[in-house]
């Protein structure tokens, strides 16, 4: 059972998504991790806060608290953070009157708000989102997120969207994959990778990238059974798939243990946790460049790329 104190977090793939419909003098494309992070510091303002009306009550989502934190084993890795707030606007229900209760609308000024902690590790385009049950249940709180920072992009004038997808489990996909006897189908959107190559997955961005593509819905189906081994279409999509690189879910159809299966996964975040820093992260913006921060910012980065499987030992 984690400790209260602990930094749990679920792992994602950063991607950006070029808006097509956009002609290039409507604004530019984001590339460098400098634009990136210039989008992430203009989303950290009140101007921008996303608000969603519930069934009774009304909620505001928000960034804040932009910061960078430097690190000793990690020197050449620039890594920010930034904290995700959901706050109560108003709420609907029994109120407590001066001679009386009735019902009513409670609303708070300023709102009270549960907060959750997004650390982007750059180099790999990987973000830790701390999991908290108040927060990070759902969907909700990645849809916000997404609103924001676009609406922060088009503020900078960028035709671009930073998006966030799951980046599942080490060889999730990929064990799946190889589990079958025979594979005669493979659906799954790919999103152009953006930096991180690995082996299995280089001729495939080559390709995409000599045809101008940055996302491929690919659907191959085969009934006699699609070719599995490496370096084959099927394969590298799965590879670039389990990387992180794709929107949704990765669906598989075939024979396995001598039964027919249709098979989705891929939407399941790797999860990773670091001893005892839950305070620390918290106060993160005053803390970030003392030692103990630099020390505590390793242990994240590290703890990162555990849960991930680096590419460079694949």
């Amino acid at each position: 059972m984690p400790r209260h104190n602990d930094f749990n977090f679920d792992l994602y793939r950063m991607t950006i998504r070029d808006d097509e419909s956009l002609l290039p003098f409507m604004g530019n494309r984001i590339r460098p991790d400098e634009e990136i992070i210039q989008v992430l510091k203009a989303a950290c303002t009140g101007q921008l806060d996303f608000r969603r009306e519930a069934a009774n009550a009304t909620y505001a989502w928000g960034l804040r608290d932009f910061t960078e934190l430097p690190s000793e084993d990690y020197r050449e890795t620039r890594t920010v953070a930034v904290t995700l707030a959901k706050a109560t606007i108003e709420i609907d229900g029994v109120i407590f009157m001066p001679d009386t209760v009735e019902m009513g609308t409670s609303v708070a000024q300023p709102p009270p708000a549960h907060v959750v902690s997004l650390i982007f590790q750059m180099t790999r385009h990987l973000v830790a989102v701390e999991i908290k049950s108040t927060v990070t249940v759902g969907k909700g709180w990645l849809d916000a997120l997404h609103d924001i920072l676009r609406r922060a992009a088009s503020e900078l004038n960028f035709t671009s969207a930073i998006e966030l997808q799951t980046k599942p489990q080490k060889s999730e996909i990929l064990a799946t994959f190889a589990s079958f006897q025979r594979l005669t189908r493979i659906k799954v959107q790919l999103v152009l990778p953006n930096p991180e190559l690995s082996r299995l997955t280089e001729a495939l961005f080559n390709e995409l990238r000599a045809g101008g593509i940055r996302e491929y819905l690919a659907d191959m189906r085969n009934p006699s059974g699609l070719n599995q081994e490496e370096q084959t279409l099927p394969h590298a999509a799965a590879a670039m798939a389990e990387d992180g690189y794709k929107k949704g879910e990765v669906l598989m159809e075939g024979v396995r243990d001598g039964r027919k299966e249709v098979v989705k996964t891929g939407t399941r975040p790797a999860r990773g946790k670091v001893d005892g820093i839950k305070d620390f992260v918290r106060g993160q913006a005053s803390t970030a460049r003392t030692q103990e921060g630099k020390i505590i910012t390793d242990a994240i980065l590290k703890e990162i790329d555990r849960v991930s499987d680096d590419p460079g030992t694949a």
